[in-house]
């Protein structure tokens, strides 16, 4: 069984994810915002993230950046779900060693569940050398542990 973490802002997309997920025995963990998933990552770390792009607080390319940077948190293969008008953010975030797959709203639910069994099974971590510079700074925890 798995632990993944579901970064979204939209309750209604994040527990629709959380119930196809536990559906083939995946602990779920929800977030939704930023700083509240990072918060999350660290003291749970999942497995999987799946990570929206637009979000209150702290976007997905931001968070997706800090958990790059984080020793801990850096390896966790990271899955962007984001609309089509924001395709080449997403093509930007794939250099991110951490970023490995996108996936585009809406949802199809038996494609999402297949790509994240793929990405499990083969979750190839980011090397150590690969990740130089300095982390960003996150801002406060809001509090929100909503999932």
């Amino acid at each position: 069984m798995s632990k993944i973490l579901i970064i979204e802002d939209n309750v209604l997309m994040r527990e629709a994810i959380r119930q196809a997920l536990k559906r083939d025995g995946h602990k779920i963990l929800g977030a939704s915002d930023g700083p509240t998933g990072i918060s999350l990552a660290r003291a749970e770390k999942p497995d999987l993230i799946l990570l929206d792009l637009m979000m209150p607080f702290m976007n997905g390319q931001e968070v997706a950046r800090y958990l790059r940077y984080d020793e801990e948190l850096a390896d966790i293969p990271v899955v962007v779900i984001t609309a089509v008008n924001q395709v080449d953010t997403v093509l930007d975030m794939l250099s991110m060693k951490n970023v490995r797959d996108y996936f585009l709203k809406p949802i199809d639910i038996t494609a999402l569940r297949d790509r994240v069994r793929t990405v499990l099974e083969n979750p190839q971590p980011a090397p150590a050398a690969a990740r130089n510079g300095s982390a960003p700074e996150v801002p406060a925890d809001n509090g929100n542990k909503g999932g």
